[in-house]
């Protein structure tokens, strides 16, 4: 369903310096916001390059600090 834009979500965060994963219909998506990319499946993508997408995931960074 949403398996091919689950990196966009992240990406939102991203930008605000953090680390963590994210788990959205088996898939799972790696950001490092110190190398500023995002692994998503074994691949590498640049923040940027989604940025502007953002999907829904505003509270992924709360989340994850959570944990």
């Amino acid at each position: 369903m949403g398996s091919a834009y689950l990196e966009l979500n992240l990406i939102k965060s991203a930008s605000s310096a953090f680390m963590g994963t994210i788990q959205l219909d088996n898939n799972h998506a790696l950001v490092h916001r110190s190398m500023g990319i995002v692994q998503y499946h074994q691949k590498r993508y640049h923040v940027e390059a989604y940025y502007r997408i953002g999907l829904v995931y505003d509270q992924l960074q709360e989340g994850l600090t959570s944990k």
